[in-house]
């Protein structure tokens, strides 16, 4: 027996409703992560993000911003070919958590020095087709930040990858401190849980000594000085020291800090000694190439 056209007529408008609802509830998803960044960027009086192009995914937790430009203040300024956000994740206009990746980056402006910037520029080392890529989550209750990755590589710039632990941790509260003395007393307060970094020169560090030797400003005369006067803690007498082959070598350099229990800043700063801070803080220098990198681009 044939079921009554009725039956269908109601479940292909039933269909087309659901149909309907969900087209309207993943625009909405869509558009609320669209709003989640626009958040972002409105919590943070000093920062400007401009672009060509957004595009966003539900589904991925995604926002890939086309041909983003970047400003913070004064000091910074960023392009690339894209920009790439994922899980960002707001309270109260804070991100808690975020992945971020950018391709074809190009630094225009970079604190905290504009001559170095300048001079690795003006001795032949590319400042564009850089990518770069950042992973971090922070827990307001625990005041603890975790920063799974931070990576920049280019072929002219070398390979830099970093991650951190870091509790004590009141972002909110440092940021909203405008007395510089309370900073401060906020900032020696922090507690070094684990960190690991390195580098892996691709001629950068080479074409930057020349470049200083040939204009004078920095001859090799100043260089040496330079590293017996500031790194000679480091460097001592040891010839095979890996900071000396690092910057002598171009070698790459990897220093991890491994204390047994989180260390307060104030401690390292308040150490009778160099090496009593090393002891500390359990540093550790090594020629190693940066393994530990997390290249996601």
């Amino acid at each position: 027996m044939r079921k009554p056209h009725s039956f269908w007529i109601v479940l292909t408008v039933s269909f087309l409703v659901l149909l309907g609802l969900a087209m309207a509830g993943w625009w909405y998803l869509d558009k609320s992560l669209e709003r989640k960044l626009q958040t972002f960027i409105q919590s943070h009086p000093g920062l400007s993000i401009e672009y060509s192009e957004i595009r966003t995914s539900a589904l991925k937790r995604q926002i890939v911003l086309v041909q983003p430009r970047i400003v913070y203040g004064d000091d910074i300024e960023v392009q690339a070919g894209q920009a790439v956000f994922r899980g960002l994740n707001l309270e109260g206009g804070l991100p808690l958590r975020m992945s971020f990746q950018a391709v074809d980056m190009e630094l225009t402006r970079f604190f905290p020095s504009a001559g170095l910037i300048k001079d690795i520029a003006l001795s032949g080392s590319s400042l564009s087709g850089i990518n770069a890529a950042l992973q971090y989550e922070y827990d307001p209750e625990t005041l603890i930040l975790e920063i799974q990755n931070v990576s920049v590589e280019s072929p002219d710039l070398g390979l830099f990858c970093s991650t951190l632990g870091i509790s004590n941790l009141n972002f909110k509260y440092i940021m909203s401190v405008d007395n510089p003395f309370l900073l401060a007393a906020a900032v020696l307060g922090l507690r070094i849980d684990f960190f690991q970094a390195g580098y892996e020169d691709r001629g950068m560090m080479t074409r930057l000594d020349e470049f200083r030797t040939i204009r004078g400003v920095h001859g090799r005369k100043n260089d040496q000085q330079f590293h017996t006067e500031i790194l000679g803690v480091f460097l001592e007498k040891n010839e095979d020291h890996p900071l000396r082959l690092f910057i002598q070598g171009q070698l790459p350099l990897t220093v991890i800090l491994a204390p047994p229990g989180p260390v307060p800043l104030s401690a390292v700063l308040a150490s009778e000694s160099a090496g009593a801070a090393h002891e500390l803080l359990g540093l550790q220098i090594s020629n190693h190439e940066p393994e530990f990198c997390n290249q996601s681009w």
